[in-house]
């Protein structure tokens, strides 16, 4: 898993190019997310590449649960929500 904590898209997608096809899963932070669309997110799943969406959601339970169906509906492999806890999209 490979951090992509830079500034823009454009930096993160440099550094894919990069490193292609020794790296299979991605983390993604607000700054190259899903705001206002999953364009890179796209882009990233299909070069066969998993998504780890570190979204630091702080919010009363029902934003939370908003949030995590938009990002369980795009596909996101995992993410983390700010709790005690990391969680996997597929159970919980």
């Amino acid at each position: 898993m490979v951090a992509l904590d830079v500034p823009t898209a454009h930096d993160a997608r440099r550094i894919v190019d990069q490193l292609d096809a020794r790296v299979d899963v991605l983390k993604l932070d607000w700054s190259c997310s899903p705001v206002p669309g999953w364009n890179f997110v796209h882009e990233l799943q299909s070069r066969n590449k998993q998504i780890f969406l570190d979204l630091k959601v702080f919010d009363v339970g029902e934003t939370v649960k908003r949030t995590v169906k938009v990002v369980v509906d795009a596909g996101v492999s995992f993410f983390d929500d700010s709790r005690q806890c990391r969680n996997h999209c597929g159970g919980g």
